[in-house]
């Protein structure tokens, strides 16, 4: 088996590396099988990237706790760490919307389905509801009041969501499937537009701010 997956390209790592191994009908393998080793290979790397990111995490998040404290340059008040999260929960709405549903929406003449992540093994819709619903926790959790609107946004992202009838986002060269996707990530968007206004209101950050320019 060539090289170790912790030296291959990161689209070959991690949940897409296995969605390709474990979601191709014809990779029908068994123990003996060089894709049964390789799964086993890709399934201890992204083990190790998990428990690499589960302490860098640790040590980050003592830093969020503690903004600052002698020594923390990264957060120098509680504004800022609190600015770092909310930035977080947007920037993953607008990956989710833009990139998640946009790339395999594509153009209306010219859908790529075969772009959703993680479509061979039906992760797409659940990965974009997984995102939104986190986006939706870390505002309620950043809220010292209740956000109505987000919690109102939220919920129409899951009707949007239930009326989506392939998970894999495989049937979107259908008019009316891709209909359905693009409502998702118009709810999804709303979902953004509600907690800026809300919560982004109760920060005191402003409309114009930018999630995505490195603040």
């Amino acid at each position: 088996m060539p090289g170790a997956p912790s030296a291959t390209s990161a689209s070959a790592r991690g949940f897409a590396g296995l969605d390709l191994m474990l979601g191709e009908a014809r990779l029908d393998y068994g123990p003996a099988d060089p894709g049964c080793t390789l799964v086993a290979a890709l399934a201890a790397d992204l083990s190790a990237q998990a428990t690499a990111l589960a302490t860098d995490w640790a040590d980050h998040a003592a830093l969020l706790r503690d903004p600052g404290a002698p020594g923390n340059t990264t957060y120098l008040d509680a504004t800022e760490a609190t600015r770092a999260l909310y930035t977080q929960a947007l920037a993953m709405l607008e990956l989710t919307a833009d990139a998640r549903l946009g790339r395999p929406l594509g153009d209306i003449a010219a859908p790529r389905p075969a772009r959703a992540e993680g479509w061979r093994t039906a992760r797409s819709l659940p990965n974009a509801l997984a995102a939104a619903r986190a986006a939706h926790a870390l505002a309620t959790a950043l809220s010292d009041v209740p956000l109505p609107a987000t919690d109102r946004a939220l919920d129409q992202v899951e009707t949007a969501a239930r009326a989506i009838r392939d998970p894999a986002f495989q049937d979107i060269d259908d008019p009316q499937a891709r209909l359905r996707v693009e409502i998702l990530a118009q709810r999804i968007r709303a979902l953004r537009d509600a907690i800026t206004a809300e919560l982004g209101g109760a920060l005191g950050i402003s409309a114009g701010f930018n999630s995505l320019d490195g603040d």
